[in-house]
């Protein structure tokens, strides 16, 4: 029996002409899905990353457009979640900055890289900050430990599997995910769908550093 497909496409939104930070962005995306092919062999993974750049690499950017790109291009590639990645700052709400604006409402989430550090760990912490970010994206809290911790309060970003009972939350959300896709065969019924479930799921997600 194959197993079901699980998607999850990185979409880098703002132009950069810093090859390391291009290169680190792959490096990140390729950890990461080594990652969750071991915690979660029973689904299929595929991580595809694109170039959609519409916002030079300078200047804070706001989470909200980020995310609505972020929709529009896992609604019209067929992905089941989307990350946006930028190496600008993003513009904090009630912070002194923000690196990473998650919506489990959108499946959705918004990361920054502009102050992740320098280009000898970059990848990594790129790739635990994700995790971190899809994971509440999945519906997981913070945490004291494990890639749950709250960024701010970890001297540095590492990328952890998840614990037992995270993982089997995360991977009965996936299963509802997967079982979802089935039945929404028709496009536009599965776009209408989502935006339904996004309205009601949580309402206020997006304003929320």
């Amino acid at each position: 029996m194959a197993k079901p497909m699980m998607s999850v496409g990185w979409v880098l939104a703002a132009e950069t002409s810093n090859v390391g930070v291009q290169d680190a962005y792959e490096e990140a995306r390729t950890t990461l899905h080594t990652q969750l092919e071991q915690q979660f062999p029973q689904f299929h993974w595929q991580m595809e990353l694109v170039q959609e750049y519409r916002y030079p690499s300078y200047g804070l950017l706001e989470p909200l457009p980020l995310l609505e790109m972020g929709v529009h291009e896992k609604l019209s590639r067929g992905w089941d979640f989307a990350l946006v990645l930028v190496p600008n700052d993003l513009a904090p709400r009630a912070r002194t900055f923000t690196i990473g604006v998650p919506s489990s409402a959108l499946e959705v989430a918004v990361l920054s890289s502009a102050r992740l550090g320098g280009a000898a760990s970059l990848a990594d912490r790129i790739a635990a900050l994700a995790l971190h970010l899809l994971g509440h994206v999945w519906g997981l809290e913070h945490e004291d430990q494990s890639p749950m911790c709250p960024p701010e309060s970890c001297d540095i970003l590492r990328l952890h599997p998840f614990s037992q009972e995270q993982q089997q939350s995360v991977a009965h959300r996936l299963a509802e995910v997967a079982d979802a896709r089935v039945e929404e065969e028709d496009p536009e019924i599965s776009r209408l769908r989502f935006y339904w479930r996004s309205l009601w799921a949580d309402p206020t997600s997006v304003a929320v550093d």
